[in-house]
């Protein structure tokens, strides 16, 4: 499964996963499960993030997860692979390939860390151009 979703540049969010057997459709509750994350574009396109030094590097780089329950998997970043207007691409394995295929395409945007809210301020002025603007209907 793949899906398309926005990341927010210089995040430290922690990844995770749901993985299940591709034999059996049960989750995957032990072994070893890890997470890529591969610029697909900007100036590390093409390579892997290996979170244990913050480098990126130029082979398939795995970083491992921990099972939370029911197959749930997840991994704390140590710092922000995210870099504004790039596209990555993140995906989680089982190391003997026994799961079925997940990953996500983000578009890493830049959002302002002082706004918590994730809110966009108008200032009065502005406010007063569009109340005007709009009383011209």
């Amino acid at each position: 499964m793949s899906h398309f979703r926005t990341q927010e540049a210089g995040s430290t969010t922690a990844r995770a996963f749901t993985l299940i057997d591709k034999s059996s459709g049960s989750p995957i509750t032990s072994g070893t499960v890890n997470l890529y994350i591969k610029n697909i574009s900007g100036s590390n396109s093409g390579k892997w993030w290996r979170d244990s030094d913050q480098t990126w590097q130029v082979s398939e780089t795995a970083n491992a997860m921990t099972h939370q329950a029911d197959g749930h998997w997840t991994r704390a970043l140590a710092a922000s692979p995210w870099s504004n207007g790039d596209v990555t691409l993140e995906y989680a394995k089982e190391s003997g390939d026994l799961h079925v295929p997940v990953s996500r395409l983000l578009q890493i945007e830049f959002t302002p860390s002082a706004d918590s809210s994730r809110g966009a301020a108008i200032g009065a002025s502005a406010l007063d151009n569009v109340a005007t603007t709009l009383l011209d209907f």
